[in-house]
């Protein structure tokens, strides 16, 4: 089925087709998606929503299909939780006989459709969820990355980081959802397992370790992965690094001073101050003034 079609399928406004095959369902016959990949409304959400409902009733039936000895909510999770808090005891609702991976697809697209900001936890999430839908929906051979990655309007790339993403533990899907950790860099976090994501966390935390893709591959050459492992390779590394600095900066001022002392030679007025002092004495208070960024280039 296509994007097309399940976009029709999961419909939920009360048009003419829909009225027809509404019903009104009692609340405690029905049951919420596990583990649905969207988080519900917040408290101010779904007040404004409850005050919407009262003074207008509901515009929208919830759709759900049927289970064993109950129904599974596919699209409406925020507007049953309303109607609950209002005390109803029935809701409006559509009624749809659907696969595993039919309602999967369907929960995934009935929310982008409506929700006009989408965290990137949910969309990594979600993502996930209908590209695994999609493939055991599928035959043989079939992309379903491809195929959502065109449905989706993003690249393949971008589709598979999201994916892999998606097993992220909670403390990294934060910073993703406040941008403080790209989707690249998730990539490479999502293949520790949980304890160790947790245990990198922490080091992140607690060491001031920048996010990098440099820092993260060093962090993989570390067997087991533990806090003091991660703190003592960042202090090596640390100390490499000023030590190369140093180097740097100790070339720097040499090139720096050759330079003033050739321009001290060739100007008469300077020249004097070279023959009243002596050169090496010279050249160190150059070093230190240089080192002191009092001078330069």
């Amino acid at each position: 089925m296509n994007r097309k079609n399940y976009n029709a399928l999961f419909t939920t406004k009360n048009t003419s087709n829909n009225i027809k095959n509404i019903v009104n369902l009692e609340l405690e016959e029905i049951h919420k998606y596990n583990n649905q990949p969207f988080t519900e409304y917040t408290e101010k959400q779904l007040e404004i929503l409850m005050m919407d409902i009262k003074k207008r009733g509901l515009d929208n039936a919830i759709i759900v299909r049927p289970k064993k000895d109950y129904y599974e909510i596919v699209a409406g999770h925020n507007r049953y939780e309303a109607i609950k808090r209002l005390g109803w005891t029935t809701i409006p609702a559509i009624i749809k006989d659907l696969t595993d991976e039919e309602t999967a697809i369907g929960l995934v697209q009935s929310n982008f459709m409506q929700r006009q900001h989408i965290k990137e936890s949910e969309k990594a999430r979600a993502y996930k969820l209908k590209v695994d839908a999609t493939k055991h929906q599928g035959k043989k051979g079939t992309d379903s990355l491809k195929i959502i990655a065109v449905e989706e309007k993003i690249s393949e790339r971008t589709l598979s980081r999201y994916v892999a993403c998606a097993k992220l533990i909670d403390e990294f899907m934060n910073l993703l959802d406040n941008k403080k950790l790209s989707l690249a860099n998730g990539e490479i976090l999502a293949k520790f397992s949980d304890i160790e994501q947790l245990i990198i966390f922490n080091s992140i935390v607690n060491f001031d370790i920048k996010i990098t893709s440099k820092n993260l591959q060093l962090i993989k050459t570390i067997n087991p992965i533990t806090e003091d492992a991660i703190k003592e390779c960042f202090t090596s590394e640390n100390e490499d690094n000023e030590e190369e600095l140093e180097k740097t900066n100790s070339k720097k001022t040499k090139k720096t001073v050759d330079n003033l002392m050739n321009e001290i030679a060739n100007n008469e007025e300077l020249s004097i101050l070279e023959k009243q002092l002596d050169t090496v004495i010279l050249k160190e208070l150059l070093e230190l003034l240089h080192s002191k960024k009092m001078i330069k280039l």
